[in-house]
């Protein structure tokens, strides 16, 4: 707490963190010894980084999956995540709060449609409900890979009876998002993706850029599907009478299926890299089993990383993930 009370340039005595760190004796300590991947459950949050405590190094990847619903403080944002990378923000929340419940806080910040989350018939979750809940479902902290798996059908009031998503991070910043969806009657779906800048469509590649990082999204599932985005509020944020605020636009991108299904899924591969490195992934294809769903990727060197879910109900391990030579369930 001390360290992170210096490093974000904290003046003593202006919030709670700041004065429990005051005392001079406690010594500021880099926590590049803590596990680089940590689960919350009971607030339902999990951060997965590549070097903690650096910020020029860092690659990090934060999911929530929370018990406490979207009450209070808390927005519509189950199963959504947030990707930072050298202090760069690639995947994003976006939303302003020009005052508490103005329209824009309220029908944009606290919505789905702000986050890197799901939309079923283009409607988010339930704002604002206890009621609206997600939940980690499970997790895993090991050599060469970390695993966050989170259930929030609860959260969108009854069109939804099932939306897992399991995240892989395969350690450097290459995570893999599996969505599992299944609906209470046809419905499209909607997978949305929050950006700073506008986001470079390649065929099945989303290119994110802001310097120094960058982050290519290769779209392997729904083979199917529409890309759209755009840089507009609905509603615009609100410029409060005493403070005039030049609010930032932001891109918001939606890769939407084509037709209404009872059930869907999306497979995605995020690559994060510093730019002008080269990509550490030079092939990602589409693996497909019996009772197996994923990805298998080649990296420059000739190694291969393999992700695959399992798409059955049941079964102790619902992902299996090897590593090069190095093979682990």
């Amino acid at each position: 707490l001390r360290w992170f009370h210096q490093a974000s340039g904290r003046s003593a005595g202006r919030d709670l963190l700041t004065l429990m760190t005051y005392d001079p004796g406690v010594k500021p300590k880099v926590p590049s010894d803590l596990p680089p991947a940590r689960v919350f459950p009971a607030v339902g949050l999990a951060s997965m980084h590549t070097a903690l405590g650096e910020k020029d190094k860092d690659i990090a990847l934060l999911f929530r999956s929370s018990p406490f619903g979207s009450v209070s403080h808390g927005h519509a944002d189950q199963n959504a995540f947030t990707v930072d990378a050298f202090g760069r923000g690639l995947a994003l929340a976006t939303g302003f709060y020009p005052w508490y419940s103005s329209p824009h806080h309220h029908q944009w910040t606290r919505d789905t449609r702000a986050v890197c989350s799901v939309l079923v018939d283009g409607k988010g979750q339930v704002v604002r409900s206890w009621k609206a809940r997600g939940r980690i479902v499970a997790f895993k902290n090991t050599k060469g890979y970390d695993y966050v798996a989170g259930e929030a059908a609860e959260a969108y009031g009854g069109r939804l009876k099932r939306f897992r998503r399991q995240i892989v991070h395969v350690r450097g910043g290459v995570f893999v998002i599996y969505d599992d969806l299944v609906a209470s009657k046809p419905s499209t779906f909607q997978w949305l993706l929050h950006a700073h800048d506008q986001i470079g469509v390649e065929g099945r590649v989303l290119r994110v850029r802001r310097d120094p990082a960058a982050m290519d999204v290769h779209m392997l599932l729904p083979q199917q599907s529409t890309v759209s985005q755009h840089d507009k509020y609905t509603p615009e944020p609100e410029s409060h009478k005493h403070k005039r605020r030049n609010y930032e636009k932001t891109w918001h991108l939606s890769v939407s299926t084509k037709r209404p299904e009872l059930s869907e899924r999306f497979l995605n591969v995020l690559v994060v890299r510093r730019k002008g490195d080269e990509h550490p992934v030079s092939k990602v294809n589409l693996v497909r089993t019996k009772s197996e769903l994923g990805v298998h990727m080649v990296r420059h060197d000739g190694k291969f990383d393999t992700v695959l879910f399992r798409t059955g109900q049941g079964g102790d391990n619902p992902v299996r993930v090897l590593l090069g030579a190095l093979r682990e369930k």
